[in-house]
């Protein structure tokens, strides 16, 4: 049935003057072209260290310095870290980008990670024992935390550490130990000297090799929760890699970045002289 009159009309009305945009090359009219956004690459709204065009490439948010919340920049993410800006997390190993940075593990590797206990990882890297004496940079000696976790020597070279070697069955050497993480403090606040003590044992409480649990167990019995590293020292490496003779308590004062062995001596007491040591090796580095 042939349309109506009317309606071919009005059809008619309607598309008078149109022009067909299905003809083969006709141009697109700019009106209908997608519009590409602008940027400034000489702008850095959000002082975050990418220009305006940057954080349109890596699609982050041009006012907000930290896009993803994990206490990095987003510029620091792209140019120093090889992160991404827009994931906390970027290598998915369950500690965000800005944890892994503080605690010297590597955000963009999700095989390293941050330590449970909260160590960081100290090792500079191009470290090299030199033998087993004062004035020698100790060996790398693999030890297990209170958290279970295995770690090495070099992870404190961040630090200054006076090793504190003893046993589990010793029981005058657990009475100093609850000691040690106050002294730490106090040397730390009065001075700002990274320090800490570190407490290893060659022996478990039945004298046999120790375990991650006698770590633990250790660490429970003194009171020390993760204020300072209690590590089990399983191949007695503190026995055979430092001067110290199996006399208890053993302790040798361990240099920040050079891991060189500086001082070791035998006994009980409050360490004074030590922590003047440390100071005057700080200020010595430090060239004050």
């Amino acid at each position: 049935m042939s349309r109506p009159f009317f309606t071919v009309c009005v059809a008619l009305w309607l598309c008078f003057g149109c022009e067909n945009t299905d003809s083969p090359g006709e141009p697109m009219s700019q009106s209908d072209a997608a519009i590409e956004p602008t940027c400034d690459p000489t702008l850095d709204a959000d002082s975050d260290g990418l220009d305006d065009c940057a954080e349109l490439a890596q699609m982050t948010d041009p006012a907000v310095a930290d896009t993803d919340g994990d206490g990095l920049l987003d510029g620091a993410e792209v140019n120093d870290y090889g992160t991404d800006p827009t994931n906390a997390d970027s290598d998915g190993d369950g500690d965000n980008d800005g944890q892994e940075v503080d605690c010297l593990s590597d955000p963009a590797d999700a095989a390293i990670g941050c330590y449970e206990c909260g160590w960081r990882r100290g090792d500079p890297g191009g470290l090299m024992s030199t033998g087993i004496e004062r004035e020698d940079v100790i060996t790398d000696i693999a030890f297990i935390d209170q958290c279970g976790e295995g770690l090495s020597m070099w992870d404190f070279a961040d630090q200054y550490s006076i090793l504190y070697m003893t046993t589990a069955w010793c029981g005058r050497c657990k009475n100093e130990a609850r000691e040690l993480p106050e002294r730490t403090r106090a040397f730390v606040e009065r001075t700002g000297i990274p320090f800490s003590y570190i407490i290893t044992l060659a022996e478990s409480e039945r004298r046999e090799m120790p375990t991650a649990e006698d770590a633990s167990a250790y660490a429970a019995s003194v009171g020390i929760d993760r204020e300072i590293p209690v590590l089990a020292d399983p191949a007695q490496q503190t026995l055979s890699h430092t001067p110290w003779d199996g006399r208890l308590p053993g302790k040798c004062i361990i240099e920040q970045s050079t891991m060189r062995i500086v001082n070791c001596w035998i006994g009980h007491g409050d360490d004074a002289d030590a922590f003047a040591y440390i100071e005057e090796l700080h200020a010595a580095a430090s060239g004050e």
